[in-house]
């Protein structure tokens, strides 16, 4: 796969080098880049995911896998957090950031749901809880 603008950034920021975009023109860009790239690889990960997943024991290494990098983007997601509280962000802001690590930790459930329900013939599913519940914390 080309390594784009979009992929460099990607790993750049995984290594803790970031490139901020300051306009809503540039964000709508990279937004769309980003959904490209994803949806070009669907098509090879749904091959791969055919012919390698064929028994529920076989979703486990790879449920697990997504939860786990789940987990490390949602840390550091709640760390982006933190900054913006500590430093008075605008309150539309972390709010909409609390919502956002609130469903990932609703995510990290279900992952681990899944998960379970590879061994289990009768997954049952994550148990609901309100949403403050979800914030802050440490990981499911």
């Amino acid at each position: 796969m080309p390594l784009t603008r979009h992929r460099l950034d990607t790993l750049a920021a995984r290594f803790g080098r970031h490139r901020a975009h300051t306009t809503t023109r540039a964000i709508d860009s990279a937004l769309a880049e980003q959904t490209e790239t994803a949806n070009a690889q669907f098509a090879d990960h749904a091959a791969l995911a055919i012919a390698k997943h064929p028994t529920a024991l076989s979703l486990q290494p790879s449920v697990l896998d997504v939860r786990d990098r789940l987990l490390l983007d949602l840390a550091r997601l709640e760390g982006v957090l933190v900054g913006a509280r500590h430093h008075n962000l605008d309150p539309r802001l972390t709010e909409l950031m609390e919502a956002a690590v609130a469903q990932g930790h609703r995510l990290s459930r279900t992952l681990a749901a899944v998960a379970h329900g590879t061994t289990d013939p009768t997954p049952t599913p994550p148990r609901v809880q309100h949403a403050a519940a979800d914030l802050p914390g440490p990981h499911s």
